[in-house]
């Protein structure tokens, strides 16, 4: 145990007396209860921020989603993702950073840290959609050297079946885990 000196200096020192009444004045009493005032549900900050990212990424998505064609997208393989992902995950760090600042009452923390969380969310996210792309295209090709006959099924079929299906959907959730990671880090 280590041994605590104290000198007199420390002890004829006045500020020693606020200290000690204020960790008195802090101290619970062994008979009283504090009640707790409840809150109205709006003001938790589970709902604010909910509602922030949700508006978010509602707006990313009614922009983006007029000029999406599967079609049209087809021939560059995984630009939608590229389109989408990154600006809605940039579009909900900003609003969960100004939710933040405005939460707080300071519209300079708002900008700024909307401003960080964008600017993480649509980086980080950019960079794990294509370690997410990786990911899924090895699982998916091994589901297609797993599964039989695969040039005889119909177009337009889903081509994977048992232990094939399971190893695509192991390998599509991996890529949905890898790409969400990019868009934690922008609401962190």
């Amino acid at each position: 145990m280590v041994d605590i000196k104290i000198t007199t200096g420390e002890l004829d020192d006045p500020t020693i007396d606020e200290i000690i009444n204020l960790e008195k004045s802090l101290q619970r009493s062994e008979g009283e209860f504090v009640e707790e005032i409840p809150t109205p549900f709006y003001l938790n900050p589970i709902f604010y921020y909910g509602i922030a990212s949700f508006l978010g990424s509602f707006v990313v998505w009614a922009i983006a989603e007029q000029s999406f064609s599967d079609s049209d997208i087809s021939s560059i393989p995984l630009l939608s993702d590229y389109l989408l992902f990154g600006p809605a995950a940039g579009a909900i760090g900003l609003a969960i950073g100004a939710m933040y600042g405005i939460s707080n009452h300071n519209l300079k923390n708002a900008c700024y840290c909307g401003l960080v969380g964008a600017g993480v969310g649509l980086g980080a996210t950019i960079l794990t959609n294509f370690l997410a792309s990786i990911l899924f295209g090895i699982s998916k090709i091994v589901a297609i050297t797993m599964t039989d006959n695969i040039e005889q099924i119909p177009e337009g079929e889903f081509p994977f079946r048992g232990v094939a299906f399971a190893f695509f959907m192991c390998g599509r959730g991996l890529a949905w885990a890898v790409v969400s990671m990019g868009a934690g880090l922008g609401l962190g």
